[in-house]
This record gives structure tokens, sequence and C-alpha cells, in this order.
């Protein structure tokens, strides 16, 4: 099997290739950049493609693996990411290609389960293989795109007048939202715990950054 890593961490990119090379069936090319695993994807022709979501910079990796199948609709896609959900990157980023496998970084317990991940994307394992990782798709956050929106404007500091004037809507109207958002994290506001922060600080934790 032909795999092809995009993974804009170089440790990390030689971690996964080294541990992947162990297995004599694979055949690996890794790329740190969109646009360098697009050219390798052209000239390796691989069955299957591990990729990463968020990149440093240009598109994202769901971005890249759109552009994959549209040159080979059978192509068999994974990706890794320490990231909850995809829509954390962007809220508006396109939903994930069909018959993709989603695998957290902090679940994975072995690089042999990233193996047979592999083969059931591009067919060459049957995808009741699966059925033993119960860390497989998981649910994604229940946040509209609003919310994703406001964790990552709270993330990055914005108050919350900042807030209501990028998205156009009253103070209270802001604060009301970001309330809504807290009770959809499960977070309460006490006289020492500052819903701000701990908003931010669920961020963090979302995007695996803590």
């Amino acid at each position: 099997m032909k795999v092809l890593i995009l993974e804009d961490d170089q440790l990390m990119l030689n971690a996964i290739i080294g541990g992947l090379r162990g297995s004599e069936s694979l055949e690996i090319q890794g790329s740190t950049t969109a646009a360098d695993a697009m050219l390798k994807f052209r000239g390796f022709n691989p069955d299957a493609c591990l990729v990463d979501i968020e990149l440093k910079a240009g598109p994202t990796g769901v971005d890249v693996a759109h552009a994959m199948r549209r040159l080979n609709p059978e192509i068999g896609i994974v990706f890794l990411t320490s990231l909850a959900d995809p829509r954390l990157v962007d809220s508006a980023i396109p939903d994930l290609p069909e018959g993709s496998i989603y695998l957290k970084k902090d679940a994975v317990g072995h690089l042999n389960e990233l193996t047979l991940c592999l083969a059931v994307s591009c067919g060459q394992a049957a995808r009741a293989e699966l059925e033993k990782l119960e860390y497989i798709n998981s649910t994604f956050l229940d946040l509209s795109r609003e919310q994703f929106e406001i964790i990552r404007l709270i993330s990055a500091g914005h108050s919350n007048k900042e807030i209501a004037k990028i998205k156009s809507v009253t103070l209270k109207s802001a604060e009301t939202a970001i309330s809504r958002l807290a009770k959809k994290l499960e977070i309460t506001e006490s006289s020492t715990r500052n819903q701000r922060v701990l908003i931010a600080r669920r961020y963090l934790e979302l995007i695996g950054k803590l």
C-alpha cells in the first residue's frame, strides 16, 4: 500500500514515517505543506493519504483531501489531528470527504491501528475491522457555526464589546450568545471562576494545546 502523509510538524512527520516503515507492506512519502503534498500526490499516486487538518499556512487538510479526491475519487483519506472537531479551525470548513476516517492523535494507541485505518480507507481491509477501535469517528461537538466563531474570538482575546462589533449585534446579544456557549460547554461562572477564561481554556483543550 502506498501512503502519502501530510503533516506540517516535521518532527511529528518523521515519527509517523519512522513508525509506519516498520511495516514491509507500506511505501511512504511525506510532506509538510499542502503544495508539496499535491505535487507528490500526482507523481506518487498513493492508495491512501494520512492528513493533518490544521496546517500552518494556506488551505486546511480538509481542502487538500477534497483536491486529492477530485484527482482520484478512490483515494483513501485518514485524518490524524489534535482537533476535537474540524470546525474549530474554521466554522465554514467543508464536510469531510465521504468515507474518510477521523482520528485524534492522543487517542491512537498504536501505529498498527493507524496502518489498519489506512488499509480500510482505501478498501484493502474491511470497514468492520474498525469496530474494535472505539475512538474512530467520535461524535463532533454539538455547537452551531456561530458558537464556533465565538469560541475562537474569545480565545483570541476579543472582549464582549469587540465580539458584538465583529458580529454586528448588540452587546447584550453577544453576552447572551456567550452565556449559551458556556452552557453548551458545561462551563459555569462563579466568583472565583471567570467564564471567558474557562471558555478559552476549553478551546485550548479542544484543539490539543492544553
